[in-house]
């Protein structure tokens, strides 16, 4: 008897061929078929076909037609910006933050709040966004939640951590988010994120190696290689605030940049737990952030600290999202995330 490995379905290839239709759209527009169909290798019949489904879906819309040609005259398409949208919440000590955009990633929502309740208020702040973003934007597709505490990337629960500085952050957004919409729910430490988004939008955009140094209540890193996010197998690579120093207490780098007594003092400690980072890992960049990483006056320490330190010092330079980062790099996540669903089910 011949094996012979079974054939895709016919609904199985039209999913696949609408898939790269839209994502050549949404990539490319505005866009005629015939150049879609240059672009795939896909024939303009089967190219023609897809475009008229995904249009009935709702998804691609017309955007004009081509000018100053001769012959048959094309029309360009785009993908529907109501398509869809993305909600994204930053929670830390100092204040939640809120950003909401389209299927494109053009903000139509951001404010931010104090923190009081910042259970009460996540599901408060949630439910406004998405009422808002079903007005104009038709479904939702995801949600990114950046807690200032790790994330477990296998359950994405919050980890509790020896001295947190954020204990108002020891809660499953899950629990507090449930039955309150369908679409995905994604969790994620805030400087994990931050990093996410300097890498995106940022001043991470040109390297495929970096790490992101947060310093605020604590301290901790993002830390990117081969374009790929580093979370650990608990969620904690990064935490480089727990590096035992000269001291031996338990996170004796965070404790001695807290405890500095000036700028030139701190940045000498924070240049120590790069360096380190950098003998172990060998960024190409490093980029501060944070409310006490932003300083202006703490680059110079931490450049010379490094540079007499490390193996090959890396270049070192504030991130370009402030404080910003975090909501950016949820509400990145989740587009990224929700786009690829809506793919998927085109």
């Amino acid at each position: 008897m011949v094996n012979r490995k079974a054939l895709p379905s016919m609904t199985l290839l039209r999913e696949l061929t609408d898939q790269i239709v839209l994502d050549t759209v949404f990539g490319q527009a505005p866009i005629t078929r015939a150049e879609i169909a240059q672009c795939t290798g896909i024939s303009k019949t089967t190219v023609s076909e897809a475009v008229r489904r995904l249009e009935d879906a709702g998804l691609l819309l017309t955007a004009g037609t081509q000018t100053g040609r001769q012959g048959r005259v094309g029309t360009y398409y785009q993908v529907a910006a109501d398509a869809g949208f993305a909600v994204a919440v930053d929670l830390n000590s100092t204040e939640i933050r809120v950003r909401a955009a389209d299927l494109f990633g053009v903000p139509f929502l951001d404010e931010w709040h104090a923190p009081t309740d910042p259970p009460c208020q996540l599901r408060g702040l949630v439910t406004r966004a998405i009422d808002r973003g079903m007005a104009e934007h038709r479904r939702l597709l995801a949600v990114g939640v950046s807690v200032a505490n790790p994330v477990d990337p296998a359950t994405e629960s919050v980890v509790e951590l020896p001295d947190t500085p954020y204990p108002q952050g020891l809660f499953r957004p899950q629990e507090v988010l449930d039955g309150l919409f369908e679409a995905p729910l994604l969790v994620d430490n805030d400087v994990n994120l931050a990093a996410i988004a300097e890498r995106w939008h940022g001043a991470g955009r040109d390297v495929h190696s970096f790490a992101y140094v947060h310093i605020g209540a604590g301290m901790g890193m993002g830390l990117v290689i081969g374009d790929q996010l580093v979370r650990g197998s608990h969620g904690v690579a990064g935490e480089i605030g727990y590096l035992p120093l000269d001291s031996g207490l338990r996170q004796g780098f965070t404790l001695a940049v807290l405890g500095s007594p000036n700028t030139a003092a701190r940045g000498a400690v924070i240049g120590r737990a790069i360096a380190s980072v950098c003998a172990l890992v060998d960024p190409e960049l490093v980029l501060l952030g944070g409310p006490l990483g932003l300083d202006p006056d703490l680059l110079d320490p931490v450049r010379a600290t490094v540079a007499e330190l490390a193996p090959v010092p890396p270049k070192i330079e504030f991130g370009a999202l402030g404080e910003s980062a975090a909501v950016r790099g949820a509400l990145e996540q989740a587009l990224q995330r929700g786009r690829a669903d809506l793919w998927a089910k085109a």
